[in-house]
């Protein structure tokens, strides 16, 4: 009967077994896209409860922009700014984790 265990890992398979690289881009692009996602969304549901408060409202009585100016800064200029910050925390968690030289 053989002393060897024929299943014990050695010391050199492990070293031959690939790292998965991680991909800076798909990181910065996930980040982005969750941020931009969320902002889009609460700007969406901002002028969803604006609408609806203003049908509340009698016809033809004046009132107040502000939450549909703020739901549309949360869709236009603030996701765009938003989401390039987190794809750029993205890139440099990517580069700090990744395993290549």
């Amino acid at each position: 009967m053989s002393s060897t265990n024929p299943y014990k890992t050695t010391r050199h398979c492990l070293d031959q077994i690939a790292q998965p690289r991680i991909n800076r881009r798909r990181w910065a692009l996930a980040s982005f896209a969750i941020v931009f996602l969320a902002c889009v969304g609460f700007g969406g549901y901002g002028l969803y409860v604006d609408a609806q408060y203003a049908a509340t409202l009698p016809s033809n009585v004046p009132r107040c922009g502000n939450p549909a100016m703020a739901a549309m800064a949360f869709i236009f200029p603030i996701g765009p700014v938003f989401g390039s910050v987190a794809a750029g925390m993205g890139y440099l968690a990517a580069a700090v984790l990744d395993p290549r030289p």
